[in-house]
């Protein structure tokens, strides 16, 4: 179907005959792993949807089309397209957009017939304007609506351009509306969603550099291509200093100290690396992994001579940093038994002893540098606390932030014969204090209340600033504007909303301000979520900073180097679903659910909304998440350290939940689908961090839960070569229940409660065997009633519902799935909204 006649008009059979086969398998073919992929952002085409009249659009054969107010799609205008002969044809061709040989493409249009029927051509031409290529799709919908109408084809050789043409052909008559003409190859890079210009690990500079601060900016999951960056701030100016610098082979960093001599070290993840900066200097020394095999530097401290001391995860390791002798492992590692975490970090240089706060369960280790003596100096109250997950020893006193949120001033004494006590004076809520000055430390406390803690008296007094966002690392600065800012300052460096700020407070005037810092990287975030809004736009989760992209198909902006629409005041997302018209988002921490309407503005606290959070109830990543019935189903992971997942089950007219905690004993809910008044979960072996290696079950179970009855049902999966250890993907499929379980493909019939198809490996190359929280997805789509789409691993994939036969659209990395209106899938890799057009 490709050329024209003299007349111009597209060769075409009549429209009684059906589509030609070669046609159907153009439209349906899939992408090779070597073919082109279209990169940036959605193929610009002018005026696609009529707002501006026919601009952009050439009358082609006859005339008489216009721009019409009768009706539309979206906006207020459509294409009216009036064929009243029944020899001459006509319709209206695009302009003409950039095309690549190789490529498939595939045109989008809604058009709405009142009379007749309308075609819907993709053309395709050489650089001369010479027409190499010709698709249709005729409407086949019933007149009176509006259908979503497409074709597709791959641009034959010599391509360099292609167009859109809606068109009634000569030996018919028609009257039809066109609206929402949009253009898309089979595979496009959307590009970064959210992005974040959030520090991590800070700490300040000592000496002639001590109105410096010095962090690491996250980087995403693609740190090859985006790692983490690290800055200097001047602390007068609130601006970074010259260039940021790329901490190599880093995703981020929570880790950040400054050594007696000046130096700044820098610990990250999931390399493990420790980096040198030296103040003065430019760009980072990469210093190599602290320990052999951790992923991790959580915490590092300044000891004597310019030595630093760092714990890891996940083997929970202990070690030095010595300029002139390099690394040291210090003690046994684990550092204390059964341990995953040195989560925090303190140094007393009188007692020369180090504090180490270490998980899960919580143990507080000093560990003296002379004799090697360790000693659990935690006091019983916190023995159930997942974690210490911040030390500061300052002013005579070393000061333990539980996981709770609780802050613990502990008094250790070392007594004559070696002994040692930890008696605690006082308790109260922060999450990590500043270096004492006038014999009190500041903390910002719950509700943001800037708050002062007198080492003697141990009284708690708020000094009246209260600021919103996340505020960690604290130090004392002489500022230039010694004026407004007499002696020394409080400075603490902070996040809201993604952005790095300084809160700057004068205990000798009360002088007190929060200003954002200018010259931040920013950087694209990783998309831990996404999903199909009741608006049909696509939502992306951002991962660590949070904040929530949205992106409408096939409308991008053109410009790839921001994201479409970006809104912040969520943490990290870690599931999302639509139901009822509005948009439902699972956050961690603390297994947090939100309600969206996007019919209205978009107001944290308002719009979303928090509905629940089951942190008190042991949760803490709300990991899976679906809706029937009036209800909203959540599946969660529990707190650090448990493997007492749970299914909440909320009622969205009343507002009460019940939470079903160890529904299947010792494992996660991870996967969840509505089908028969019924969910449906799936679990994993797999606890929480802390315990994620130490599973207490030992094989993945499906489950049903009737809310209206309370009535759970489970089921083992039929034997496989191996016990499963994850079920991560339920869907539902003409009444029956699909999921994946570590690669492989079952079917359950909930009428006959049977395995109609056991457990059958599709993807051999994937197996946990700890379990896991995610890594596939199921759907339908409409367009496709004879497949299952999906993603596992690497791959975007189609799964035949009759003989089970996969075939892998995508191998280039892939990871959550949704679908547009028109069928269109959409899946992440790392920072990056990809589309696949099946």
């Amino acid at each position: 179907m490709a050329g024209s006649d003299g007349r111009g008009e597209p060769r075409r059979r009549s429209r009684t005959r059906p589509l030609l086969a070669a046609a159907v398998a153009a439209a349906l073919a899939v992408l090779t792993p070597t073919a082109p992929v279209a990169y940036a952002a959605d193929l610009a085409m002018t005026n696609s949807g009529f707002e501006s009249g026919l601009t952009g659009w050439t009358q082609f054969a006859a005339g008489g089309n216009s721009a019409s107010a009768e009706r539309a799609y979206q906006g207020t205008l459509s294409a009216k397209i009036v064929d009243t002969s029944a020899v001459d044809g006509t319709g209206l061709e695009s302009g003409r957009s950039v095309a690549t040989a190789g490529t498939r493409y595939t045109a989008f249009a809604r058009i709405f017939v009142e009379v007749g029927g309308i075609d819907l051509y993709l053309r395709f031409y050489d650089s001369g304007g010479t027409l190499v290529g010709n698709h249709y799709a005729a409407t086949t919908a019933a007149p009176g609506t509006w259908a979503a109408v497409q074709v597709s084809g791959t641009a034959p050789a010599g391509t360099t351009r292609m167009s859109v043409l809606p068109y009634s052909g000569r030996s018919s008559v028609a009257t039809a509306y066109v609206d929402q003409v949009s253009l898309s190859a089979a595979v496009t890079d959307l590009g970064v969603q959210i992005d974040t210009s959030q520090i991590n690990g800070t700490t300040f500079g000592i000496g002639a550099h001590q109105d410096k601060a010095y962090g690491i900016f996250t980087g995403s999951n693609d740190h090859a291509t985006n790692p983490a960056r690290f800055g200097v701030i001047d602390v007068d100016t609130a601006s970074i200093v010259g260039s940021t610098y790329p901490l190599t082979g880093a995703i981020g960093g929570w880790a950040a100290t400054t050594a007696s001599d000046g130096s700044v070290y820098l610990g990250s993840y999931s390399n493990g690396h420790l980096y040198r900066h030296v103040p003065g200097g430019s760009g980072v020394t990469d210093l190599g992994q602290a320990m052999a095999g951790e992923e991790f530097v959580w915490c590092l401290t300044p000891g004597t001579d310019g030595r630093i001391y760092g714990g890891t995860y996940r083997g929970a390791g202990y070690f030095k940093y010595e300029p002139a002798h390099g690394f040291t492992q210090l003690g046994s590692k684990p550092i204390w038994p059964g341990r995953q975490y040195v989560r925090s970090i303190a140094f007393d240089p009188v007692q020369g002893a180090t504090y180490l706060g270490v998980g899960t369960n919580a143990a507080l280790i000093r560990f003296d540098r002379v004799t090697g003596a360790k000693q659990d100096i935690l006091p019983a109250k916190y023995a159930d606390i997942s974690m210490v997950g911040n030390l500061t020893h300052t002013g005579g006193r070393l000061f333990a932030s539980m996981a709770n949120g609780t802050m613990s001033v502990l008094n250790v004494t070392e007594h004559a014969d070696g002994t040692v006590t930890a008696v605690e004076e006082a308790s109260f809520g922060a999450k990590t204090v500043s270096p004492a000055r006038d014999g009190r430390v500041h903390f910002v406390a719950s509700g943001g209340v800037l708050s002062s803690y007198d080492i003697a008296t141990r009284q708690v007094t708020p000094v009246g600033v209260t600021v919103t966002g996340d505020y960690g690392h604290f130090g004392w600065v002489s500022l230039a504007d010694q004026a407004g800012h007499p002696g020394q300052t409080l400075v603490v460096i902070g996040n809201e909303d993604g952005r790095t700020v300084l809160l700057k407070y004068n205990p000798t005037n009360g002088a007190s301000s929060v200003t954002q810092v200018t010259g931040t990287p920013t950087q694209p975030t990783h998309i831990n979520a996404l999903a199909t809004g009741p608006d049909g736009n696509i939502y992306t989760g951002g991962y660590l900073s949070g904040a929530t992209g949205m992106y409408r198909p096939l409308s991008g902006d053109g410009d790839d180097s921001r994201p479409d629409q970006l809104y912040r005041g969520l943490s990290q997302t870690d599931s999302m679903t639509s139901y009822a018209g509005k948009l439902y988002v699972g956050t961690y921490s603390g297994a947090k659910v939100h309600e969206y309407d996007p019919g209205q503005p978009w107001r944290p606290g308002t719009n979303p909304r928090q509905l629940v959070a089951l942190a008190g109830d042991g949760q803490d990543r709300p990991v899976a998440i679906t809706a029937g019935g009036g209800r909203l189903f959540v599946g969660t992971v529990a707190g650090y350290g448990r493997h007492d997942g749970a299914l909440t089950v909320y009622d969205l007219a009343s507002g009460a939940h019940t939470v079903l905690r160890n529904i299947v004993p010792d494992q996660s809910v991870v996967a969840l689908a509505y089908h028969g008044g019924k969910v449906w979960g799936g679990s994993t072996i797999r606890g929480a961090l802390g315990v994620d290696t130490t599973p207490k079950a030992t094989e993945a179970k499906l489950f049903s839960h009737d809310p209206a009855t309370g009535v759970t049902e489970t089921w083992a999966l039929p034997p496989t070569a191996r016990k499963l250890t994850a079920i991560t993907a339920l869907a539902v499929v003409d009444g029956r229940i699909w999921g994946m379980a570590e690669g492989y493909l079952f079917v359950f019939d909930p009428a006959t409660r049977t395995f109609t198809t056991a457990p059958t490996q599709k993807f051999p190359e994937v197996a946990y065997t700890y379990g896991s929280w995610s890594d596939a997805e199921l759907l339908t789509i409409g367009r496709d009633p004879a497949h299952v789409y999906g993603t596992i691993g690497d791959h975007v994939f189609k799964i035949n519902k009759s003989t089970l036969a996969v075939t892998k659209l995508v191998s280039t990395g892939a990871n959550g799935l949704t679908a547009d209106e028109h069928g269109n899938l959409y899946y992440s890799r790392y920072d990056r909204l990809h589309r696949y057009v099946p």
